[in-house]
């Protein structure tokens, strides 16, 4: 059994592969990397007040080709792999694993100016994307054919879709807008 880190890192690392084939029409697989640390570079600069927090090391996910820049600089992107979502709890009121997998990524994108991108995953089930009405709305910019980009899902903020089905949007189109 790997441990729970062993495990994020590698799931930070394929939705990183998935991410970059998707912006570069399925040419590159480098255009996004895990932030160094995971984001931690990131929250230790912002603490030292070294200097402003960028793009490229904001969140779970970095941009390393200049395709990836115009989605991070929109979205503040972390990636959550756990054995149970707990999302029932969600419904019922309760916390749950909502803090960290929502609350605290929605706090840091709106203290950056971006809209949170949470991209999660429970064993055995697909990776579902979690943002806020603004992110779907960006989100939407990339349908090929208007209503297609199918929400399956709004738990107050939150609002859900399927990982697939944001990789089938047009990348260009959306952060042309």
């Amino acid at each position: 059994m790997k441990s729970p880190k062993e495990k994020g890192s590698r799931f930070e690392r394929l939705i990183c592969g998935r991410l970059s084939l998707w912006a570069s029409d399925l040419k590159r697989e480098d255009v996004f990397w895990r932030s160094a640390i995971s984001g931690g570079r990131a929250t230790f600069r912002k603490r030292r007040a070294l200097v402003s927090v960028d793009a490229t090391s904001a969140g779970d996910v970095s941009a390393i080709h200049p395709l990836g820049f115009p989605l991070v600089e929109r979205f503040f992107i972390e990636c959550k792999h756990y054995r149970e979502l707990k999302l029932e709890l969600w419904l019922l009121g309760k916390k749950g694993e909502r803090e960290e997998l929502w609350d605290v990524p929605l706090a840091r994108a709106i203290e950056l100016g971006r809209e949170p991108l949470v991209i999660a995953r429970q064993n055995r089930c697909d990776e579902l994307v979690i943002t806020t009405a603004r992110g779907a709305e960006i989100l939407r910019r990339g349908e090929k054919e208007p209503g297609r980009f199918p929400l399956r899902g709004v738990i107050g903020r939150a609002h859900f879709f399927l990982l697939r089905e944001l990789l089938d949007l047009d990348y260009a189109r959306m952060v042309a807008a």
